[in-house]
């Protein structure tokens, strides 16, 4: 059966480039399996079943206990693909990076930006979010629909266009439109949901007027780095090697070392002069004129990606901005820390912060420890968030 579907761009102009991707999904993950393929192979292909193991989430694709790949996979491709067919294929397979989102009657097609190739569509599509009507033969076994019972879909992809579009006005950096979100989220989580297709463009139109004062704090690179740690360390599992490697030059940076095992600290000798020489090149050279554009898109992938405001990371709308807005500031800090002695950042280096930041953060289980460490290091107030995410003087909370 055949299904239509409106897809923004930059997913429209997305393939897979398997063997050579630089991250690939085979890799490192549980690929889950839905019960309908869990069931198809049970009837059609049982010895595909040997591939599958139980977790605490379900089903899963089998790892290589040495290279960490599927065990279907084969130089770049899957084996299930390639005997099978496309059909045999689990729905997480099948579909990543895309994501489709149900709203009302509608279906979006955005992309997780925890595919390099993903990324690097965003990245250089000139209008990534333009919507394009695409036709899909297959859509996911569970779909969930994210339309409020007090409101239309029309309605809905209204706000949701709204809020992009401001995010990407042109002269707009990430930052202040994080700010902006901010004092937004604050006004829809008060007012009732069928109130808010009337009044969101009123409080577009007055965000700047309502910003928070930014509520400076030196020790938030530190802050971020630790966090970031600890969220880690939480997984149980050690950092893969890419996030460890950009873990590592974001640790140079800030000028700290922090235990993998127990999170303690310790400053390393010219902890400030490097951190603030590294900052001095960034607004010498303009640097923040560069990455402005990448920031601008992947702010507006995260969306895309979570149907925001009606659907993300987080309970209320003001979680899921304290939450987007965290992962903001950490990329800024990764690019900072990517960035040569001219105060310049390659695009597949900025490509590789997006990416390897996305991998880890957007597939965390639950959002309670993210929110309970963000809040605990002030992030939770609007004055703190807009300092974090640098919508200050200069680019940089100093």
């Amino acid at each position: 059966m055949t299904s239509s579907l409106q897809c923004f761009n930059y997913m429209k102009q997305f393939r897979c480039i398997g063997a050579e991707c630089e991250d690939t999904c085979c890799k490192g993950w549980n690929m889950q399996v839905d019960a309908a393929h869990y069931n198809l192979y049970q009837s059609q292909a049982p010895q595909l079943l040997e591939a599958i193991v139980e977790s605490p989430v379900g089903y899963v694709m089998k790892r290589d206990i040495t290279t960490g790949f599927c065990v279907k996979y084969n130089e770049g491709l899957c084996k299930i693909h390639s005997t099978k067919g496309e059909e045999f294929l689990g729905d997480a397979c099948h579909f990543f990076p895309r994501s489709i989102r149900a709203m009302g009657d509608g279906l979006l097609v955005s992309g997780a930006l925890s595919c390099p190739e993903s990324v690097r569509q965003l990245l250089a599509t000139e209008s990534p979010f333009n919507l394009l009507d695409t036709t899909y033969d297959r859509l996911p076994e569970v779909q969930k629909n994210y339309l409020p019972t007090d409101m239309t879909a029309d309605g809905a992809l209204d706000i949701m266009h709204v809020l992009r579009n401001m995010v990407m006005e042109d002269g707009v950096s990430a930052s202040r439109s994080v700010a902006r979100l901010a004092v937004i989220a604050e006004s829809l989580d008060m007012f009732g949901v069928d109130k808010w297709s009337e009044g969101v463009g009123v409080m577009i139109k007055t965000a700047d007027m309502r910003l928070h004062t930014a509520d400076l704090n030196e020790m938030d690179a530190v802050n971020l780095l630790h966090t970031l740690s600890g969220l880690i360390h939480a997984t149980g599992n050690p950092a893969r090697k890419r996030l460890e490697d950009l873990f590592a030059k974001m640790e140079l940076l800030v000028g700290i070392k922090i235990d993998r095992k127990t999170l303690d600290i310790w400053q390393t000798t010219g902890r400030e002069e490097v951190f603030l020489g590294a900052v001095k090149c960034w607004q010498k050279n303009g640097t923040e004129e560069q990455v402005a554009p990448w920031l601008q898109k992947w702010l507006a992938a995260q969306l895309a990606i979570a149907a925001f405001p009606f659907s993300g990371f987080g309970k209320s709308i003001q979680e899921r901005i304290m939450i987007i807005g965290v992962r903001l500031a950490t990329l800024r800090l990764a690019l900072l820390a990517l960035m040569d002695n001219n105060g310049k950042i390659m695009l597949e280096d900025a490509i590789l912060a997006m990416q390897t930041l996305a991998r880890f953060m957007d597939h965390l289980a639950e959002p309670e420890l993210s929110i309970n460490l963000y809040s605990q290091a002030g992030w939770n107030k609007g004055a703190r968030l807009r300092a974090l995410v640098g919508d200050v003087q200069g680019g940089w909370p100093l």
